[in-house]
């Protein structure tokens, strides 16, 4: 059915070893061939251009030399053939460049969880003056509401089901165990033989486990009886909206009961078994941070403090963008990591000249109520704002923050920190991961929740876009993590900041207790709401 479905937008969320690139080629090809009078234009991008160059050499160009595309297909070059009068285009995906430049009429992303943005917005632009606008996407998935995933969530979502020859019930083939007790939650994999297990050395001898009807517990037969089944028909009526697909190796039928469950004793993660086997998202929760990890640690303040009141240190994190986002943050006498107040500022539009710096201003003035000990800013685009808190604060105050890795990790623990250049280097993955923990571990203490402060829901939702997990090279097969997004994450980028900023402090202080002063920023009275 994915094979000969012809809805414009379709997505399929999978698992590996399932042969999706090899549909997805034929599927252009086909398009190609029977669009001819046309003279249509078909992409397939690629997650890597080694990728790219092995398929189309070992596996595209042997089948269209022979039978009835080899007199059809003209051109030997890796990027583009030229069939009949269409043309099919194959591209790597890994920079929006590789994507630009010519207009097409179909498009694959293979791997798509691996298409940056900026990538994918390029392949999207070259379809719009097309008259057929076909777009396919697939993946195996990553976390939950990311990539392929969020795009699946959002279709009709087609699942195939299993209907048992024996008791009729429909299954949707779940790896877990097989419980008699939990006819609509157990799953459909059946331990027959609990000696075929050997854990030590990572081996399942044949025939220990066996697909069975989750309902009735009798085996099951993969090859006939299934069935697509979409959860929600009405959103793809009249050829609208995204037509989706999950598929994993569950369904596969020369894929066995027991290599599954070997497969799920000998990944090399949770992770890399959900992605990769049963073709779900994962969200490893070490590493997700939930609302009980901020508002079950708080201090004795109801809602937002909006002075430095008796802090031994107080910091300030500024991430910049069409908002910038302050959090203040403070260390108690009795060594107590404390986040006071947080911030948003609205960058003005270049065109608006009558606001123009009226946010450095906004900035200046609500830093300044807490005389700060050190402000810690982003760099990115943005090193002239970070030069005008120089100078409104002074230079031994002030430091831009470089992030070295993204999004990946260098394996850079400790913070770099340049007097010459007041810059600080830092590794974003591994500050971010210290940060997550130290919320779990109550390190960090927030003022209580009230009802009519808004910063302190999105500072928690701005954590939880955070997403830190666990990938492959494609290439090379390496396994390492990353840190992602799937939404905002200002409030807890400058609240890393903040961070930094307070340990550094801890650090100069506890080097030499002498050697430190408080900062003289302007004496401005507020009251208790910030004006």
């Amino acid at each position: 059915m994915i094979l000969n479905d012809t809805h414009p937008n379709v997505v399929v969320r999978k698992s590996r070893q399932l042969g999706l690139s090899e549909v997805g080629v034929e599927k252009m090809i086909h398009f190609a061939d029977t669009h001819s009078y046309a003279k249509v234009k078909a992409l397939y991008a690629f997650p890597t251009g080694n990728q790219m160059d092995t398929f189309v050499k070992t596996r595209l160009n042997p089948q269209l030399n022979d039978g009835y595309y080899a007199s059809t297909i003209t051109g030997d070059s890796i990027k583009s053939k030229q069939l009949r009068d269409s043309f099919l285009i194959f591209r790597t995906s890994s920079r929006p460049s590789t994507l630009e430049g010519v207009d097409i009429d179909w498009l694959a992303l293979d791997e798509y969880d691996r298409v940056p943005a900026l990538a994918e917005s390029s392949a999207l632009q070259t379809l719009k003056s097309s008259e057929f606008k076909v777009l396919n996407r697939w993946s195996t998935p990553t976390s939950p509401d990311v990539g392929i995933d969020k795009l699946f969530k959002q279709s009709d979502q087609n699942y195939y089901y299993h209907k048992c020859s024996h008791c009729n019930h429909w299954n949707l083939l779940s790896h877990e165990l097989y419980d008699p007790s939990k006819v609509d939650a157990g799953g459909n994999i059946k331990l027959l033989n609990p000696e075929g297990i050997d854990k030590l050395a990572g081996i399942v001898v044949p025939g220990t486990f066996q697909y069975v009807c989750q309902k009735c517990g009798k085996p099951l037969d993969r090859w006939y009886n299934g069935e697509w089944i979409p959860n929600y028909p009405d959103r793809t009526k009249n050829g609208d909206g995204i037509r989706g697909y999950h598929i994993s190796q569950l369904n596969a039928v020369w894929i066995s009961a027991d290599e599954i469950k070997q497969a799920e004793m000998t990944d090399s993660s949770k992770q890399m078994f959900y992605n990769y086997t049963v073709g779900i998202p994962y969200e490893n929760a070490g590493m997700k941070v939930y609302d009980k990890d901020v508002y079950s640690h708080s201090y004795d303040s109801f809602g937002p403090v909006f002075n430095r009141d008796n802090y031994k240190f107080l910091s300030v994190g500024i991430d910049w963008g069409k908002n910038h986002w302050l959090v203040v943050m403070g260390i108690t006498h009795d060594g107590e990591k404390h986040i006071l107040n947080f911030k948003s500022v609205e960058k003005p539009s270049t065109t608006d000249m009558m606001n123009m710096g009226a946010d450095m201003e906004q900035i200046k003035l609500f830093i300044s109520r807490y005389t700060p000990d050190i402000v810690v800013a982003d760099v990115g685009d943005s090193g002239d704002k970070v030069s005008q808190l120089m100078n409104y604060f002074g230079k031994e105050t002030v430091y831009g923050c470089s992030y070295k890795s993204t999004p990946r990790s260098t394996g850079q623990i400790e913070a770099k920190w340049s007097e010459t250049n007041n810059i600080v280097s830092v590794d974003k993955l591994m500050q971010n991961k210290r940060y997550i923990n130290m919320l779990k571990a109550g390190d960090i203490l927030h003022y209580q929740k009230v009802d009519s402060d808004e910063y302190l829901p999105l500072y928690v939702e701005h954590w939880q876009n955070v997403i830190i997990r666990e990938e492959d090279d494609q290439d090379t097969g390496e396994i390492y993590e990353i840190i992602t997004r799937k939404g905002d994450d200002h409030f807890s980028q400058s609240s890393v900041y903040a961070l930094l900023g307070l340990e550094r402090l801890q650090n100069i202080y506890s080097n030499d207790p002498n050697s430190f002063n408080n900062s003289t920023a302007i004496d401005i009275s507020f009251n208790q709401n910030g004006y």
